[in-house]
């Protein structure tokens, strides 16, 4: 009785530890994206991902802080951030939409998703490993214009 009691008591304030724990990652990582410290940001994600894996949204900024830090003239570590950005593309991809079957919306995708496709063209386009171009069509589609823009540059 005495652990379930301690249990209760101890719980929300775990949980509002690691709300606080959270926000203060996230605000590092904006600060450092903000400030172009993408090696800072990329960490400060990966803690909030940690805590909360189940936000896109994260795994979005993550992918954007890897392929914004890219320089393959100095860091040979550059083509696997790449793939680091693409597979964290890929699960925000994946959890977004998730959230909208859960949510049961009539919508076929998110603002975010759009974006998300269109970081999947460019840095598809940057491995050039596979056709970009379906990305920034999909993107183009879900309202992006600097995807449409891509896509009549590089596709047409």
């Amino acid at each position: 009785m005495k652990k379930l009691l301690l249990l209760l008591i101890c719980l929300p304030a775990v949980i509002i530890a690691q709300d606080s724990d959270y926000n203060i990652y996230y605000d590092q990582a904006e600060k450092a994206f903000d400030k172009d410290d993408y090696d800072a940001a990329v960490i400060n994600y990966t803690k909030c991902i940690g805590l909360k894996p189940e936000v896109s949204s994260l795994y979005y900024m993550r992918a954007i802080s890897y392929r914004y830090g890219l320089n393959f003239v100095e860091n040979n570590n550059s083509y696997r951030d790449l793939e680091l950005a693409i597979l964290d593309l890929n699960k925000a991809l994946f959890l977004e939409k998730k959230d909208l079957e859960e949510s049961h919306s009539h919508e076929d995708f998110t603002e975010l998703m759009s974006y998300i496709n269109f970081e999947l063209g460019a840095s598809h386009l940057l491995m050039d490993d596979i056709d970009s171009c379906p990305f920034f069509v999909l993107s183009c589609n879900q309202g992006n214009s600097q995807a449409c823009d891509s896509a009549k540059d590089l596709c047409e």
